[in-house]
């Protein structure tokens, strides 16, 4: 059962490993998190995406889906990649069941939302920084031009003066 479509989730293993078992399934898991767990989030982001492709029990295709929003959130470098495990996360958003008795990691998404509009305006904020510590350079450039002008017209002149 094939859940993700086109490029909504980025690259898939185009080699998809043929999991024909629960049991395997589980084990696919079990190997993304112990990569996860590890640090090695590019095989755990690879090993979710095959299995996200591939897992029939419906429990296990939401943790996975979960397992592959929580890495692309760690992994998001800017704003567009931050987005997009965004979607990632509101995808597993829609198959997480309703669970009373228990944590609702959902309750993140606002959080999340936050943090990727604080982002974007902290991003907006150092550029405009930026553009004025590049300016204040260009100007004290300018300057340093203009006093090492002068210096050399000075050194010119007393040459001048020295030599008879």
């Amino acid at each position: 059962m094939s859940l993700i479509g086109g490029g909504i989730w980025g690259c898939a293993l185009f080699n998809k490993l043929p999991l024909h078992s629960q049991e395997s399934e589980s084990q696919y898991y079990d190997d993304g998190m112990k990569a996860f767990q590890g640090g090695d989030y590019s095989k755990a982001l690879k090993l979710f995406e095959t299995l996200s492709q591939e897992v029939e029990e419906e429990s296990l295709r939401r943790r996975t889906l979960y397992a592959l929003a929580c890495i692309r959130l760690i992994q998001a470098k800017d704003p567009d990649e931050f987005n997009k495990a965004m979607i990632s996360w509101e995808h597993w958003s829609r198959f997480a069941p309703m669970n009373k008795d228990g944590e609702d990691p959902r309750m993140l998404t606002l959080l999340l939302k936050r943090i990727a509009s604080r982002k974007a305006d902290n991003k907006k904020i150092f550029d405009k920084l930026l553009q004025a510590k590049e300016q204040q350079i260009k100007v004290l450039r300018d300057q340093i031009e203009a006093l090492e002008t002068i210096h050399r017209e000075i050194q010119k002149k007393k040459k001048e003066v020295s030599s008879p």
